[in-house]
């Protein structure tokens, strides 16, 4: 029990980290700015991974996905992420 609890606040304290680095210029000034950061990017994250799981699960995104020609995964690759980080970028806008 013990030793999966330590596994879990590990791979919590690492996702806090990469998540820090990546937003780099933007990171927290204050240490409650810190600890709400510590507490709430690894849950956001996650659940972003699921739905990018979810929605390149997909009809529309399998049909890309599977598509023999490369031209075309490239582009609706790069066309559904401009479309996420739009939105995402969206909610940051709001939040702020």
């Amino acid at each position: 029990m013990s030793k999966n609890i330590l596994w879990i606040a590990l791979v919590w304290i690492l996702i806090a980290a990469l998540m820090a680095l990546q937003f780099w210029p933007s990171i927290p000034k204050s240490i409650s700015g810190w600890v709400a950061f510590a507490i709430l990017v690894p849950p956001v994250y996650i659940i972003g991974e699921f739905i990018t799981d979810w929605l390149w699960s997909t009809r529309a995104a399998k049909s890309i996905s599977e598509s023999p020609s490369r031209t075309i995964r490239i582009v609706g690759g790069v066309l559904i992420g401009f479309v996420f980080l739009i939105v995402i970028q969206l909610i940051f806008m709001r939040i702020q």
